[in-house]
């Protein structure tokens, strides 16, 4: 709308037309121009001037607000004046609005790809469930959005998961690249979990809903998104700081081009205009603009990878760590662990089923394995009572009578002997009763990913709660600085703020025990399979099951902030460029405009250019 009545005055300078050299003619013309800068602009300068932090929108109005008045001045003076200056006022307010519009276009492009939770589901799935006047299972079709914990779903071959759910009857090949971002199907069996979003690439399932709506995965994806991009990285402050200053400074370098150039004989027409132009060409909004489009492009890079990352923040940190810490357990190895070896003091006492409906209480990824690869040892329901987890040591409950304690060798009662070497232990009244070894694999692509943060300068540090042989073993070949073995949970915060001291340190974990030390950090790194308790104190969160992506979230980091520090550089180049030339009459206030938008360009096209780096 504002170009619209500006057309009229680009136009006359090409070929005049009729009447329009007449005061009240431009004056009327550009009204609407002008109304609609001083409510977009003028309103957003006056709050941001009685907050004490002016922003670009004071240089506009400025600029704006002083043609106004100068081609009021000339109307009111003596003699008749053929030309004023609405047109540049109503230019520079549409071309300050073009390259808003630029740049709201540009940002919602490095925006993550993802517009609501519904944009990944189906719009309809097909529910199961047993109708008591036929005595017959039916199936009905709803829609997604209707579904509720615990119902029975029916996903056949190339549809769309609706909500998060365990898998109950059936196999098939699963499609989750638009939320762990693993390029490969992944095979779902039994009791197995499925993810809102993903796709039934061959085969069929019946589910059980487990999380719908904003509690799915993929529902916290989103949350996490937006406040990803809600928050700044301490660089963005900095440059925040630096543009509350940049605009006092730019109004005092206006008023003294003004002065300047009358002094050297300037005449107070184009004295004026070259202040205003000097106004109108030091906006700093690409300095506003260099971290947002940059964090947004890093943002969008990583959810593409199976990267979460819950502040922008974060980003600059990761970018900037001296140190790595990482748990053992399901983070360096597979944590999908099988029993090697078992003892048992007495072969007729259900110990196996006492041991895997205890782990059923307990979200440790040894607890979890047993479950889920000893389902033999569940021969008959039992009831457990009293059932308590002691974060770090192991599990407690009470059982016909007697009081059974199940976890590492740190878990032994006070009058216990040595104990036989093994990994878990049993004890009944605190007496050993059965106990085993277990074995576990380290993940894929583990040593390329650790060799990556070796070459990087980063030290490495490997801490866990197990025993020094196991922690040993799975170090072998990795280039750890340091290994700490049997290591308690509030341990290992203790030893995260001991090497803070060097530097900052990032710990990657999985587990509730790792919760302190990952809160501790200065950055958190979660794990997809992780417990909710970990997930909630990361800062980023891999999607995926191996430590791959580790590496790839470094360098969408420093590939952000080096995109970020470039995009200062080129904002700040441009205003120390630009002032003087403005400033000595080589650019007219209209010109100035259109060189303000185009440094927006500049800064959107460097951080859109991000895109494309090699991760």
């Amino acid at each position: 709308m504002s170009a619209l009545f500006t057309l009229p005055f680009w136009v006359n300078m090409f070929s005049p037309l009729p009447y329009f050299h007449l005061f009240w003619v431009q004056f009327l013309c550009a009204l609407p121009a002008l109304v609609i800068g001083f409510l977009y602009f003028g309103k957003s300068a006056v709050l941001s001037i009685r907050d004490k932090a002016p922003n670009m929108d004071v240089l506009v109005s400025l600029g704006s607000l002083s043609a106004v008045v100068y081609s009021f001045a000339l109307a009111l003076s003596a003699g008749h004046h053929h030309h004023f200056y609405f047109e540049t006022a109503a230019t520079i307010i549409s071309l300050v609005l073009l390259g808003n519009l630029i740049e709201a276009r540009a940002l919602s492009k490095t925006s993550i790809q993802m517009l609501s939770t519904a944009s990944l589901l189906p719009i309809k799935t097909t529910r199961i469930f047993y109708d008591l006047e036929t005595q017959a299972q039916v199936s009905e079709e709803v829609f997604a959005k209707d579904l509720r914990l615990g119902d029975t779903l029916l996903l056949q071959e190339g549809s769309k998961v609706p909500a998060d759910a365990i898998v109950l009857e059936g196999e098939a090949e699963i499609n989750q690249a638009s939320i762990t971002g693993e390029s490969a199907p992944v095979f779902k069996k039994q009791l197995d979990e499925v993810f809102a979003g993903s796709i039934v690439e061959s085969g069929n399932l019946k589910v059980k809903v487990s999380k719908t709506g904003s509690q799915t995965l993929a529902g916290q994806m989103f949350s996490w998104i937006k406040s990803a991009q809600a928050s700044k990285p301490e660089i963005q402050k900095v440059g925040d700081k630096v543009s509350g200053i940049f605009v006092q400074v730019v109004v005092s370098l206006a008023v003294l081009t003004f002065f300047v150039n009358l002094f050297f004989g300037i005449s107070v027409n184009d004295a004026l205009l070259r202040a205003i132009a000097v106004l109108v060409v030091s906006c700093p909004c690409a300095m506003g603009l260099a971290t947002p489009t940059a964090v947004s492009v890093g943002l969008g890079m990583a959810a593409k990878k199976g990267i979460l990352v819950k502040g922008g923040g974060a980003l600059e940190k990761f970018a900037n760590i001296k140190m790595l810490a990482l748990d053992k357990t399901g983070t360096i190895t597979s944590g999908d662990f099988l029993v090697d070896t078992f003892w048992e003091a007495e072969a007729n006492k259900d110990y196996k089923g006492l041991i895997w409906h205890l782990e059923n209480h307990s979200t440790h990824p040894i607890a979890q394995s047993i479950v889920k690869n000893h389902r033999e040892w569940n021969t008959k329901p039992l009831v457990l009572e009293n059932i308590k987890e002691v974060k770090g040591y192991g599990l407690q409950c009470s059982f016909m009578g007697s009081e059974f304690k199940l976890g590492a060798a740190r878990f032994a009662p006070n009058n216990m002997p040595n104990l036989p070497d093994a990994d878990i232990y049993l004890w009944e009244n605190n007496e050993l009763k059965a106990y085993f070894s277990i074995k576990d694999q380290p993940v894929e692509g583990l040593k390329e990913s650790l060799d990556y943060f070796f070459h990087q300068g980063i030290s490495l540090f490997l801490v866990s709660g197990d025993n020094q042989s196991k922690v040993e073993n799975a170090a072998k070949g990795l280039p750890f600085a340091e290994q700490h073995a049997n290591v308690l949970p509030n341990q290992k915060m203790e030893l995260l703020q001991k090497w803070q001291k060097q530097g900052s340190v990032a710990m990657t974990g999985d587990g509730i025990n790792d919760a302190p030390a990952l809160a501790a950090a200065n950055v958190a790194i979660g794990l997809g399979h992780g417990s909710d308790l970990a997930k909630q104190q990361a800062d980023f969160i891999l999607l995926g099951k191996n430590l791959d992506m580790l590496p790839i979230a470094h360098k969408i980091s420093k590939i952000t902030l080096g995109g970020i520090k470039q995009n200062l550089f080129w904002a700040l180049a441009y205003n120390v460029v630009a002032i003087p030339v403005a400033a000595l009459g080589f650019l007219n206030p209209m010109w100035a405009a259109m060189f303000m938008a185009m440094s927006d360009v500049v800064v959107i096209g460097n951080s859109l250019r991000l895109r494309f780096k090699h991760i």
